[in-house]
């Protein structure tokens, strides 16, 4: 592989981005599937930021759309110590997520899938 097809560059990323977001929008039509073929198949750079698009995408859609809205989470790889807001401490590991919900006589930490 060359270098250029290692590394490609923030243009073709871009490029590749824009692929996917209107492959994705449901509105693209066999032409644009066949289109983007194209782009890939043209130059290895390009088919190398179409597979770093497609790595990103897919995890992305991995997450769950309800962790990516809990109230605390972390990142793969990502730990954290929290002071919550009654003092308490909370400790969340990699790839958590997690509601937190205080009543006057208990605090709750509901993790998400």
């Amino acid at each position: 592989m060359t270098a250029s097809a290692q590394a490609p560059s923030a243009a073709m990323v871009e490029q590749a981005i824009g692929w996917m977001v209107k492959l994705q929008s449901g509105e693209a039509s066999a032409d644009d599937w066949d289109a983007c073929k194209r782009w890939r198949d043209a130059r290895p750079d390009h088919a190398v930021a179409w597979e770093r698009v497609q790595g990103i995408y897919g995890r992305l859609n991995r997450l769950s759309g309800r962790a990516l809205m809990a109230d605390l989470r972390t990142g793969v790889s990502e730990r954290r110590q929290l002071t919550l807001a009654d003092g308490s401490a909370l400790w969340l590991d990699t790839n958590t997520a997690v509601d937190v919900r205080f009543t006057r006589r208990q605090r709750h930490g509901l993790p998400r899938p």
